[in-house]
C-alpha cells in the first residue's frame, strides 16, 4: 500500500482550491450611458484560426443612428480585436439582449451564433449568424405584439434528429398559453422551421432557459424554462412532445427562485446533464439570494450555493456553467452576486462541480460596478487547457457613466505546460513551468500526475486534482527517468521548472492516452501549502 496522506495532510485555505489566481486578460467597455453592454454574453470556440476561442458581447440599448438598435460584437480571445460586429436593423430592437454559441449548424467547421432581438417591432426577433463570416442563417420574428421573443436564446440539442443542433427562444411576454404569460420555441438549426412550443397556463413560460440534453432517457433532448413570479419555478420539458417532465417550485415565498437557470454538464456522473437555478432574494436576510443545483435526472437537489448571506447583494441573479476551471474533469459552477459587497461592486463565486464547496470568487473592480449581473464561461482564451470567465458589470464607466463593461478572467495556474501534446514517434520535451507566488519562495515543490480520469484527492482538506492511479503512485513513488527532477525547492521568486524528455517511440505504448499533472507547494515535514490546478499532455502517434 502507498501511502500518500504525509504529502496532503494540512488544509489549504478554501479560496487557495481554485489552483491558481485569477487575472483580468480582456476588458471591453461602452460607450454610452445606459448601453448595457455585456448584457448578453457568450464564449465560442475559436473562429479566427488563431487557437483561442472568442468572446461574444451583447449590447442591447446602444445607440446608432436611429436608438436603441443594441449590437452584438465577436472578440478574438487571443488579441482581443473585434472580429465581426453587428447593429440591430430598426429603432428600438435592442439586439444583443441574449445571445447564445451553437453548434456548427451549416456544417462548414465554424461554431454559429444566436442573438436576441427583444423589442424589435412588433414582438421580437432572433438572428442566428454564421460563424465563419457572420452572415445570417435564420431569422426568426414575433407577430405577437411586445411578445419579447428573444428574450433568451440557447442551444436545444438535436431536437428533429436531422444530426444538427436546434435553437431554443424564449419569449417572455407572449400571449399563447395565457395573457403576458410567455412562451419558448424551438427551431430547427437546419431547416429553421419551427419544431415545438413550450409552455403551460399555470406558469410564467420565459424566464430563462437552457437545453439539457436528453432527461428522461427517450432519446430526444429536454429543456429546463423558469418561472421567476408566481413565487418562482423550474418546468424541465420534453423535447419530444413539449409536455412537463417535472417542475421544481420555490424553496421560499417570493425568493425569485428561477431568476436564471443553467445546463451544467453531468455533475453526478448519471449520464444526464445537471442544472442550476438562480434564486436572488432568499430571505430571511434581505434578497441575499442562493442557487441550488439540480439532478437532470428527476430533479433531486445536488448542491445549496450561497454566497456571503448578506443584505442585497442578489447573489443568483445570474448563474451558469463555469466550465472546468481548475482541471479537474468536472464542470464548474459560476454565479454572479451583482449587488455584493460594501459599496457594491459585486461579484463572482465559482463552485466545485464535484462537491459544490466554494473554489474562488472574484470581486468587482470598482464601487458600484455591479459585477455579475451576467456571467458566461469561455472553453479557453489562453491555450492553458482550462475554462475561462466572462461577467457584465452592470455599471462600470470606463468611457461612458454605467455604459457596462464586460470583464474577461482568466486563471494564472500555478502550473503550465508546453507542448500539450507529445509526438510518440518523434519524441520530444515536455517543460512543466511552476509559478507559485513568492510567499512560496523557498518552500519546497514536488509535480505529480495520475491518469486523466475525472476527479480529485482530497486529504485533510487539502484538494489536488488528480485521482489514484498507476500514474500517481509510480510519480510519487518511483519518477519514470525521463524527468529531470520531480520535487525542489522553489526559488526567491516562488517559481521552477521541470522537464521530461522523451526519446523516439519510448511513448509508443502510451497512443491516445492523456495524463494529468499538478504541483504542490509544501513546507517540512511535507505540510501541503498551495496546489496548482490540473493541466494535460496527450500522447499522439
Amino acid at each position: 500500500m502507498v501511502m500518500i496522506a504525509p504529502l496532503l495532510l494540512f488544509v489549504v485555505p478554501v479560496l487557495q482550491q481554485v489552483g491558481g489566481t485569477w487575472s483580468t486578460a480582456w476588458r471591453f467597455d461602452g460607450t454610452a450611458l445606459g448601453d448595457q453592454y455585456g448584457h448578453g454574453l457568450a464564449g465560442i470556440q475559436d473562429l479566427d484560426g488563431d487557437g483561442a476561442s472568442e468572446l461574444i458581447v451583447g449590447a442591447p440599448f446602444q445607440d446608432f443612428t436611429l436608438g436603441q438598435e443594441g449590437s452584438v460584437s465577436v472578440y478574438s480571445g487571443g488579441t482581443g480585436a473585434i472580429i465581426y460586429s453587428m447593429v440591430g436593423a430598426v429603432h428600438d430592437a435592442t439586439l444583443g439582449y441574449d445571445v447564445a454559441a451553437l453548434s456548427d449548424l451549416n456544417v462548414d467547421g465554424f461554431q454559429d451564433f444566436a442573438a436576441g432581438a427583444l423589442t424589435e417591432p412588433p414582438g421580437g426577433a432572433v438572428y442566428v449568424y454564421s460563424g465563419a463570416d457572420a452572415s445570417v442563417l435564420w431569422e426568426w420574428h414575433s407577430a405577437e405584439i411586445s411578445a419579447e421573443f428573444g428574450k433568451f436564446v440557447a442551444r436545444a440539442g438535436d431536437v428533429d434528429g436531422d444530426a444538427i443542433e436546434d435553437v431554443l427562444v424564449g419569449a417572455g411576454n407572449s400571449d399563447l398559453f395565457f395573457p403576458g404569460g410567455g412562451a419558448s420555441f424551438v427551431y430547427s438549426g437546419r431547416t429553421g422551421a419551427q419544431l415545438l412550443i413550450l409552455g403551460t397556463a399555470t406558469a410564467i413560460n420565459a424566464g430563462s432557459g437552457d437545453g439539457l440534453g436528453d432527461v428522461n432517457g427517450d432519446g430526444v433532448p429536454d429543456f429546463a424554462i423558469s418561472d421567476s413570479y408566481q413565487g418562482g419555478s423550474v418546468i424541465v420539458f420534453s423535447g419530444l412532445n413539449g409536455s412537463m417532465i417535472y417542475r421544481l417550485f420555490h424553496v421560499q415565498t417570493n425568493d425569485d427562485f428561477g431568476r436564471s437557470v443553467a445546463n451544467v454538464g453531468d455533475l453526478d456522473r448519471d449520464g444526464v446533464n445537471d442544472f442550476v437555478v438562480g434564486a436572488s432574494s432568499v430571505q430571511p436576510i434581505m434578497r441575499s439570494g442562493k442557487a441550488y443545483v439540480y439532478s437532470g435526472a428527476g430533479g433531486s437537489l445536488l448542491f445549496e450555493l450561497e454566497g456571503d448571506a448578506v443584505d442585497h447583494d442578489y447573489f443568483g441573479y445570474d448563474v451558469g456553467s463555469a466550465g472546468d476551471v481548475n482541471g479537474d474533469g468536472y464542470g464548474d459552477v459560476v454565479v454572479g452576486a451583482p449587488n455584493g459587497g460594501v459599496t457594491r461592486q459585486g461579484g463572482l463565486f465559482i463552485y466545485s462541480g464535484i462537491n459544490g464547496r466554494l473554489l474562488s470568487r472574484i470581486v468587482g473592480q470598482s464601487a458600484a460596478d455591479f459585477l455579475g449581473w451576467s456571467v458566461a464561461s469561455a472553453p479557453d482564451i489562453n491555450g492553458d487547457g482550462l475554462s475561462d470567465l466572462l461577467s457584465f458589470a452592470f455599471g462600470g464607466s470606463y468611457t461612458g457613466s454605467q455604459s457596462g463593461s464586460v470583464f474577461v478572467y482568466e486563471l494564472n495556474s500555478y502550473l503550465t505546460v508546453s507542448p500539450h501534446e507529445v509526438d510518440s514517434s518523434a519524441g520530444g520535451t515536455v517543460t512543466f513551468t511552476l509559478d507559485f507566488p513568492v510567499t512560496e519562495a523557498g518552500e519546497r515543490w514536488r509535480l505529480l500526475a495520475s491518469a486523466d480520469a475525472p476527479g480529485e484527492m482530497a486529504r485533510g482538506g487539502t484538494y489536488i486534482p488528480l485521482v489514484d492511479s498507476p500514474a500517481f503512485r509510480r510519480m510519487l513513488m518511483n519518477p519514470p527517468g525521463f524527468f529531470s527532477s520531480t520535487e525542489g525547492v522553489l526559488d526567491a521568486n516562488g517559481d521552477a521548472i521541470a522537464t521530461a524528455t522523451l526519446a523516439p517511440g519510448q511513448a509508443a505504448g502510451m497512443v491516445g492516452k492523456m495524463l494529468r499533472f499538478a504541483a504542490l507547494s509544501y513546507g517540512l515535514p511535507q505540510n501541503p501549502r498551495l496546489g496548482s490546478a490540473g493541466v494535460r499532455i496527450t500522447i499522439v502517434p
